[in-house]
């Protein structure tokens, strides 16, 4: 249900991580951003615990009701596909369609001959 995002030195995909395992990110650093955070609001999906408070995280955890965690991990399925960077596959599929290059597997070795 939950994944730890362990402190590191500077950036790391632990967060991302986390969210393509389907898990709750449980943000153990303090003082990092979290990916996408101007557009997702990462608290409907992750729980930060304060460094100094990480000796009480196994009650925190235990302290979510089962609907909060219910709706977190809703929150979770709705945000995922943002960290595949499926959409911006998508777009280039689209990019390419419209100005009638080769699309798919390979693709780019073919036109290239």
């Amino acid at each position: 249900t939950f994944c730890g995002v362990m402190p590191g030195w500077g950036w790391s995909g632990r967060f991302e991580d986390a969210v393509l395992h389907g898990c709750i990110p449980v943000l153990l650093q303090d003082g990092i951003h979290t990916p996408f955070e101007t557009v997702l609001d990462w608290r409907s999906y992750a729980v930060r615990v304060p460094r100094d408070q990480i000796g009480g995280m196994r009650r925190r955890l235990l302290e979510l009701s089962p609907p909060a965690v219910q709706a977190m991990q809703l929150r979770l399925s709705q945000v995922w596909r943002r960290f595949t960077y499926g959409s911006v596959v998508a777009a280039e599929r689209a990019r390419a369609a419209a100005a009638g290059r080769p699309q798919g597997p390979g693709a780019a070795l073919a036109a290239h001959g």
